[in-house]
């Protein structure tokens, strides 16, 4: 999924463009797969065709889907979890 900004550049759901590199916000980063919203620590910065295979925080290893359905799929609560920890964040329910 990709997304347009000034300047013609071109960035994915987990990562933006700034002055040509990517900027990653979080050490993970989202990807649809097995009917949830998954989040992952892989390398490649949630760029994933469609079935290629990804090792999620949750230890699950799910096919990325990356129809725009699948990005309306409700969160992996084990990677929701993780990720706020890795992000630090409060657990989901606290403030």
């Amino acid at each position: 999924m990709h997304e347009q900004f000034h300047g013609g550049q071109q960035a994915d759901s987990a990562s933006i463009a700034i002055g040509g590199r990517k900027y990653q916000p979080h050490p993970f980063h989202w990807v649809p797969g097995a009917g949830l919203r998954h989040a992952s620590t892989a390398p490649n910065f949630g760029l994933y065709p469609d079935g290629e295979e990804v090792v999620t925080l949750c230890g699950a290893l799910v096919a990325a889907d990356n129809s725009v359905l699948a990005w309306l799929w409700r969160t992996c609560t084990v990677c929701d979890a993780e990720a706020r920890v890795l992000a630090g964040m409060p657990k989901a329910g606290t403030r």
